[in-house]
């Protein structure tokens, strides 16, 4: 009985010292069953990542852009000079004779009427005594230039006075030569000055030189003030003239924003009812304050992409924001 005891006994000692001493296998997959994933080597599916998904998305829901409409209307080309305020009439006074300036007496600012002794000239010279020669003004104004002192020795060719009519005011401006062709009686225009900078003043040319000045390369051209104008404009006051040239009438055109140019190939993008947009070919013509005239390749109501074509391509679907589109 006990010897059975005995080897019973021992062989659950054997049992507990193989149990302690068998090679526990690890969790997961068999431990050198596959090769481990190390480095850049795939796991399993992943995300992808880059420009790929993102045009993904794109393409679904549309690059936003903006567009208007092809419009018909007319262009009105004009050019821009600057010119001074003076009087419609001026005249310069001269002495009828020559000598030193006796007297002045006016002053600069006062009015006088046709026939009026604005100064006295003494003609007399060395050993001869004359009687003081008048100088009269030939018109009814307001002096408004007395260059020279009493003293001061003339000439029947010296200029003593300028009188001028202060409420026939106009704007004296010289075009340059490549304009000088378009100049013509008539043209209207805009006045705006220093003084007023925001107030813009009607205006019509009045005179156009028929000369070319050899020396400056421009024409004189004068205009006139067609409103009542302002009290405070006053001869001499610093002028920015636009004159309306040539009228370009019932124009096609559309916005300088949805011209496109590649490889010297002017283009623009149609906005689509299906929301895509088609790249077409088109021809320009001129270009006043951003709007651009279009001789072909476009017609009166189709919607042009105005902002975003850079992200565009023939076919692309896009989403058009200036519409409320989403």
């Amino acid at each position: 009985m006990k010897g059975r005891n005995f080897v019973i006994v021992g062989i659950f000692v054997i049992l507990v010292i193989v149990l302690l001493l068998w090679p526990r296998q690890k969790d997961g997959p068999v431990a050198g069953a596959f090769p481990q994933a190390s480095g850049n080597v795939a796991t399993g599916p992943q995300k992808k990542e880059g420009p790929t998904a993102g045009l993904t998305a794109a393409g679904t829901q549309g690059i936003s852009v903006k567009s208007t409409s092809v419009k018909r209307q007319n262009l009105q080309d004009y050019i821009l000079v600057n010119g001074e305020v003076a009087s419609e009439i001026s005249v310069a006074v001269y002495p009828d004779t020559g000598g030193k300036i006796a007297s002045l007496l006016v002053e600069v600012g006062t009015k006088v009427s046709k026939g009026t002794v604005i100064a006295e000239v003494d003609p007399s010279k060395p050993g001869a005594s004359y009687a003081l020669n008048p100088v009269i003004s030939p018109i009814s104004g307001t002096v408004v230039e007395l260059p020279l002192n009493v003293g001061a020795t003339v000439t029947s060719s010296t200029s003593i006075a300028t009188i001028a009519v202060l409420d026939r005011l106009e704007i004296v401006t010289q075009v340059p030569e490549r304009y000088a062709a378009l100049m013509k009686v008539g043209l209207s225009g805009l006045v705006s000055f220093e003084a007023f900078p925001e107030k813009k003043f009607s205006a019509v040319v009045s005179k156009v030189s028929p000369v070319l000045n050899t020396t400056s390369r421009t024409r004189e051209v004068r205009l006139k003030l067609t409103d009542s104008g302002d009290p405070g404009i006053v001869i001499g006051m610093y002028a920015r003239i636009r004159i309306n040239t040539l009228v370009y009438p019932n124009r096609i055109t559309v916005p300088e924003t949805a011209i496109n140019s590649s490889d010297g190939v002017e283009y623009v993008y149609v906005v689509n009812q299906d929301n895509t947009v088609s790249r077409r070919g088109i021809v320009k013509g001129v270009t006043i304050d951003g709007s651009v005239e279009i001789l072909s390749g476009l017609e009166e109501g189709e919607r042009v992409v105005t902002e975003g074509a850079q992200n565009l391509t023939d076919g692309t679907v896009i989403r058009d924001i200036s519409t409320g589109g989403k």
